[in-house]
């Protein structure tokens, strides 16, 4: 029988860690198995990266993720909404263990009611998917006064904005298909996550500056 050791999360070890796990691996005992897991390869000593084998986990799609804590859910008898699941699937960014632990920690709540995505999106800080849509629209439209007005009710109602940002990006992403003239807002707000005037650069993104008109004059030489 084999013993399988698995050491997550293992770029964190210290460097005295890493030389005295090296000498195992060097000349490890047949009947025992190392698994070192990273999200950091990069990280790790060469020493170490050369006397292991590698093999590269994928993301999980949020499809994936959605049905797989919707069977959970079901297993555990949480209720809990489509809606809320699809959030807790895109904030686990493609990661299985993330979702899972996001879910128990809603689902230790213990409310009465149905966990909704409402009541997920003010436990996370997240502004409604509602409000995402509204300023895109608005965007769209190019309603100037109720941009400048909503991102300043976002901005007023305690909202982390890079979280607000984030969802932006997301939303943007998913209307790619059907309006892909979009994807030229995604390099500014990426560049704009860590600024301390996110609100006031959000703007100057969102508010598309109306062009000038040149009127041409014709000049006729005086004739001799």
């Amino acid at each position: 029988a084999k013993r399988i050791y698995i050491i997550d999360e293992v770029h964190m070890l210290s460097k005295q860690a890493f030389n005295a796990l090296l000498k195992t691996l060097e000349e490890p005992p047949e009947h025992v198995v190392f698994i070192l897991a990273t999200t950091d390869p990069h990280k790790l000593p060469p020493t170490i990266i050369s006397r292991t084998q590698q093999f590269v986990f994928h993301y999980i799609s949020q499809e994936d993720i959605r049905k797989h804590l919707q069977f959970i859910a079901d297993q555990e008898k949480i209720d809990i909404s489509s809606e809320a699941i699809q959030i807790i699937a895109e904030r686990g960014g493609g990661s299985f263990r993330d979702s899972i632990s996001l879910l128990d920690q809603i689902s230790s709540l213990n409310t009465s009611n149905q966990i909704s995505a409402e009541l997920l999106e003010n436990i996370l800080g997240l502004v409604p998917q509602k409000n995402i849509q509204k300023i895109l629209d608005l965007y769209i439209s190019q309603d100037v006064s109720q941009i400048i007005r909503t991102v300043d009710e976002i901005k007023n109602s305690g909202i982390n904005m890079q979280i607000f940002i984030d969802q932006f990006i997301l939303e943007i992403r998913n209307n790619l298909s059907d309006k892909p003239f979009l994807v030229s807002l995604l390099s500014p707000l990426i560049e704009i996550k860590n600024s301390q005037f996110i609100d006031i650069e959000l703007l100057s993104i969102l508010i598309k500056p109306k062009r000038s008109h040149t009127i041409a004059t014709s000049v006729t030489a005086p004739t001799a």
